[in-house]
């Protein structure tokens, strides 16, 4: 794959390196780039980041000084944002070859091209799920974890992922000063609400787990009265949290990049705080309101036409459902939960030893 001075290289969002949920963006796009342009790509480094990420990925603390010599020895190039919107393709390995044929980058002998930057959003890394998910799964403790709060979760009940960020995030505010604001928490109500509905929908057959930075007494009463199950007593978390997320039924969401990607990973319905989403025109959005996204041929701005186009199915049947701070769920959700725990049944699989009606009514079958 190209030469040894031609490498891909994962950058970092920040000297010091963000949150686990952000970095896995500039990472995902490192990959995409190695297979569109057939180059190797680095290790990403863990090294310098404040949240101690080197011990997941098995990195060492003097990781970054390789890659600062290679970008300090080769040509340091870089596909900017500005470079992947004149491309006009919405794909991340598709842009930068889009782009690499134009500006003759495989003519040159040798380069660092680092890849970083959160332009282009979850849509732009679509591909790479499956590489951020096996690099999930590889890191330390995230299989036994992940094994561990997977067992609690008794067959045929629905598991629920609830992740609560506080910590660092500004306190919540009024539902009618929220509309578009990131870095806020969520009031502790809302989630509440959201999961007694779903246990009484449900009708008990449900299994919640709920993760957050900070377990305050009020987290704590919440998890108690759910008999939720809880990461606190794993070693590496990080991880495994966020896979667990990932393959619940339903997610409900912070306003985080931790929700955002754990929802990204999966394919499940999501909840999502409704006073914090963007509305124009009709519609919700998440970042409709950004310059970029109100150019006429941004992917905000042709799905709202493409919705408005047709008729406006309801909000519970996309997988991004909003719910108000009541709590109250759109009809239709709670069917497609069930839906999903009912395709783990094991009495009608048949490689599990089940067993499906058969229009054949003779053992011989139709001769």
């Amino acid at each position: 794959m190209g030469t040894p001075f031609q490498v891909i290289i994962p950058g970092r969002l920040s000297r010091r390196g963000e949150g686990l949920g952000n970095e896995l963006v500039p990472w995902a796009k490192a990959f995409l780039a190695s297979r569109a342009l057939g180059l190797r790509m680095r290790p990403k480094t863990w090294g310098l980041n404040r949240r101690g990420y080197r011990h997941l990925f098995h990195t060492a603390r003097t990781d970054w000084l390789w890659e600062a010599a290679q970008c300090a020895l080769l040509p340091r190039l870089e596909f900017t944002a500005d470079d992947y919107q004149q491309t006009g393709i919405v794909d991340y390995g598709m842009a930068i070859r889009t782009w690499a044929e134009r500006t003759g980058l495989r003519s040159r002998r040798a380069f660092a091209l680092v890849t970083g930057g959160m332009f282009g959003g979850y849509l732009a890394i679509r591909q790479a799920r499956d590489f951020l998910t096996s690099q999930l799964l590889a890191s330390r403790d995230a299989l036994g974890n992940l094994h561990e709060l997977r067992s609690s979760c008794p067959t045929g009940h629905a598991l629920i992922a609830v992740h609560i960020r506080l910590g660092d995030f500004a306190p919540a505010g009024a539902a009618e000063q929220q509309r578009t604001r990131f870095n806020t928490s969520l009031p502790l109500a809302w989630y509440a609400r959201i999961c007694r509905n779903l246990q009484k929908s449900l009708h008990g057959r449900v299994r919640f787990a709920i993760f957050t930075d900070s377990w305050t007494p009020e987290v704590v009463d919440l998890a108690e009265e759910l008999s939720a199950v809880t990461s606190r007593q794993h070693k590496n978390p990080a991880c495994s949290d966020l896979l667990l997320m990932a393959g619940a039924d339903c997610l409900v969401c912070s306003v985080s990049s931790f929700s955002l990607s754990a929802a990204f990973l999966g394919d499940q319905p999501y909840l999502w705080y409704e006073p914090q989403l963007g509305l124009t025109a009709g519609t919700y959005s998440l970042w409709g309101h950004e310059t970029w996204q109100q150019e006429p041929e941004s992917p905000t701005m042709r799905n709202r036409r493409t919705l408005l186009a047709q008729d406006v199915a309801p909000a519970s049947q996309g997988r991004g459902v909003p719910v108000g701070i009541d709590g109250a769920l759109p009809d239709g959700l709670i069917g497609r939960i069930r839906a999903r725990v009912d395709a783990r049944r094991i009495h009608d699989d048949l490689i599990y030893y089940g067993v499906i009606p058969s229009p054949v009514t003779s053992d011989k079958g139709i001769p």
